[in-house]
């Protein structure tokens, strides 16, 4: 909404306000801590309750648990209830319900949120979990291809990725490897079943973002899929606060701007490099501020360089030779004395010579060529005709 207000000098003033319009006084977001889960192990299910102006707001929910199987005959779905939990967010808009899995408790799970407005809407939102020992025979791919399902959306240097693979066929040996612009790490998993839990340690040498890759053939057909997984390096980012020597100052007054930074762990950074920019903050009613945040600029989402290719076309090009003398008949030397001279000429039916004709021996040894009037000569050991 825009008002216009003229003056007597004829000057003209405007403002601006904006006013949502929605179907609920909040909106509801969830997530688990984790995507896969153990038998026996606890799920967090986090919950943030938020205005559209992006304040906090403080509301009681309840979370409904359903397990969902899958009918093969008939590809339905079909949804158990579990449980219900009841939960509440806090002044900061967040709340969090725990739910343990069980020890005999299996398969994939969905999480109903749900809320009640000032006005008596209801808002919901949902998440989704999965429990498994290793190998989920009781998972439908539904998608129809090869699943990549890490046990969370980001990692830190130090924590264990538990990546669940799904391929579409039986027993396969797997290629499973890790990319950014280079191959990190590679490794042939030999599945039992269509899944398999991999573990893929975070090292140093995952600096930020990087691809998990999965490749395998089966029956001459080529599978692949990768799956972008970020990992955030805390250690190297800082904290910069700004205090000024008062909140308010006049024309002309000289101001005082104590900066500190920080590391990761709280504790005080020296030598470090600051820049410091004072602008008008009325620029920004005119046109909002979108500098990308610089760590997401350094350390984000990084496309993987390598590719994987798979050529079912086998062709193999290569010649033989044939033996030598040496190898023929073991000699140690060509000496006239132990050879003896074998002369003649090679001719057609009809009396005419036959060149470049090649004379081999017992089908391994190369003896002579005959020369342009069909005639050759080559040397044998003496032994062989005594």
């Amino acid at each position: 909404m825009q008002a216009k207000v003229t003056d007597k000098s004829r000057r003209e003033i405007s403002g601006t306000g904006t006013a949502f319009v929605t179907r609920g006084g909040f909106s509801l977001s969830a997530n688990t801590d984790k995507y896969v889960y153990k038998p026996g192990e606890n799920v967090n299910i986090m919950v943030n309750a938020s205005d559209f102006a992006d304040k906090p707001v403080q509301t009681s929910f309840e979370a409904i648990i359903h397990k969902t199987t899958w009918s093969r005959d008939y590809y339905k779905e079909n949804r158990e209830l579990v449980t219900t939990l009841q939960g509440v967010t806090l002044a900061d808009g967040k709340g969090i319900v725990t739910f343990n899995t069980g020890d005999d408790a299996e398969g994939a799970y969905n999480v109903e949120i749900k809320a009640t407005d000032q006005r008596a809407n209801q808002i919901t939102t949902t998440a989704y979990f999965y429990v498994s020992k290793g190998d989920m025979w009781w998972y439908y791919n539904q998608a129809g291809g090869v699943q990549i399902i890490p046990d969370k959306d980001s990692y830190k240097q130090g924590e264990v990725c538990h990546a669940l693979i799904i391929t579409t066929n039986p027993d396969a040996n797997v290629l499973v490897s890790t990319n950014t612009d280079d191959i990190l790490s590679y490794k042939v998993e030999k599945f039992t079943g269509t899944s398999k839990m991999v573990d893929i340690p975070i090292t140093d040498k995952y600096t930020s973002g990087f691809e998990i890759n999965v490749n395998y053939v089966y029956n001459g057909t080529f599978y692949n899929t990768g799956k972008n997984v970020l990992v955030i390096p805390e250690e190297k980012f800082l904290t910069v606060t700004i205090e000024p020597s008062q909140l308010i100052y006049k024309p002309k007054e000289t101001g005082q701007l104590k900066v500190r930074v920080l590391d990761n762990f709280g504790n005080p950074v020296s030598n470090a490099e600051v820049a410091l920019g004072v602008v008008d903050e009325s620029i920004y009613s005119i046109k909002e501020d979108k500098t990308k945040d610089i760590r997401k600029f350094f350390y984000g989402q990084r496309s993987s360089g390598v590719s994987t290719a798979y050529n079912n076309n086998n062709n193999s090009n290569g010649q033989s030779r044939l033996i030598t003398i040496y190898e023929k008949f073991n000699l140690k030397s060509t000496s006239d004395r132990d050879l003896a001279t074998v002369k003649g000429r090679l001719l057609r039916k009809n009396g005419s010579a036959i060149p470049n004709a090649l004379i081999v021996i017992d089908a391994d040894y190369q003896a002579a060529i005959t020369d342009f009037e069909g005639n050759f000569e080559f040397k044998l050991p003496q032994r062989i005709f005594n």
